[in-house]
């Protein structure tokens, strides 16, 4: 009852209390007579009964107010989830399209006119890309952090690790520079891109655990609540690296990537990525169908929702985590993270 109480009863409660309890003493100090307590008793009860009535009937009028004004905001916001998905269903089968443009084995020569056509699907994509993480970054200012969960939210940095890798393919070099030169405003996003391979290059091992570590859009205090963090290859669900989350005070948001978490100060390393030799890693199981967009589940929350029996794999599972089956088996639905993508295979 008392959390439905609104702001303004409370405060009316309050004061009814206060006047009561000065009569009450101004009675006793001064006014310490039968006729006194004879009248107190025979007014106050009636009146406390109509000024609580009153108080009630207003107390329900502010929590109807409430009510509606939730109810309305939760179809707004659901208004505006369902014109974002709309918006992104959109965008992903044309990114799909322009994807497809790079492929080396649809490419029927090195023609001009060619190189013309994929400088302007890359422009294109480009432009996606930035307009699909702005609305994305938008849509965060309306929904909760469950929400943002929802698997049928499009990480954009899938795609744009694809761009990444389409901009620095030296066989696209015409094409970016053709880019560079007609599209100055995005110039400096080519740059970036270039700077962020050639640190790659300089310092292959770290930036390969970083992929794992994030960014990723997710609650950060179930982040924060987790036990392990494992990354996977988005093509067969390879385990890339396991990180176990030992301090997760640590665990903030990325300074780069606002409302992305960030995982590696928490952490300690158990498997570290090996791009060049990670192909006979276990892979993790029962995950052939997540094929959602968000490349961020709760594996074993996933697992139950699924109705899959892990019971047999789960001695593998835990001798890659360094643990014993009796600790895994007792790992929350929450307690392990799993993060795919596609820039390690």
């Amino acid at each position: 009852m008392l959390n439905k109480i609104t702001a303004t009863t409370k405060t009316l409660l309050l004061v009814l209390v206060f006047t009561f309890t000065i009569a009450v003493i101004l009675g006793l100090i001064f006014f310490n007579t039968t006729d006194y307590w004879d009248n107190f008793w025979n007014f106050w009860p009636g009146f406390l009964g109509g000024i609580i009535a009153i108080v009630l009937f207003i107390n329900q009028i502010e929590i109807d107010k409430s009510e509606k004004k939730k109810t309305k905001d939760d179809e707004v916001r659901k208004e505006i989830f369902q014109r974002y998905l709309d918006f992104q269903d959109d965008m992903l089968t044309n990114i799909v399209k322009l994807l497809l443009d790079f492929e080396p084995s649809l490419r029927e020569d090195d023609s001009v006119t060619q190189n013309k056509q994929l400088a302007s699907s890359l422009v294109t994509l480009m432009y996606y890309v930035e307009d699909g993480q702005n609305r994305r970054f938008e849509l965060q200012k309306y929904l909760d952090n469950n929400e943002l969960e929802d698997n049928r939210l499009l990480d954009f940095n899938d795609v744009s690790m694809q761009l990444d890798s389409i901009i620095t393919d030296e066989s696209n070099k015409t094409v970016v520079d053709i880019v560079r030169q007609s599209y100055p405003d995005l110039k400096a996003s080519i740059d970036y891109r270039f700077a962020n391979k050639i640190k790659s290059d300089q310092n292959s091992n770290k930036v390969q655990n970083d992929i794992i570590l994030g960014s990723w859009i997710l609650n950060k205090w179930s982040a924060q609540h987790a036990k392990y963090l494992v990354g996977v290859s988005t093509i067969d669900k390879r385990i890339l690296g396991i990180f176990k989350i030992t301090n997760p005070e640590y665990i903030d948001v990325d300074p780069n990537f606002e409302n992305r978490i960030y995982f590696g100060n928490g952490t300690e390393t158990i498997k570290s990525v090996d791009k060049d030799d990670n192909k006979n890693n276990l892979i993790m199981p029962h995950l052939d169908n997540w094929t959602a967009r968000n490349p961020v589940l709760y594996y074993k929350q996933y697992l139950k929702s699924k109705n899959i029996d892990l019971s047999k794999e789960i001695p593998s599972i835990a001798k890659e985590f360094n643990i014993s089956v009796d600790e895994f088996e007792h790992l929350n639905d929450r307690d392990i993270i799993i993060v795919r993508t596609p820039r390690l295979g």
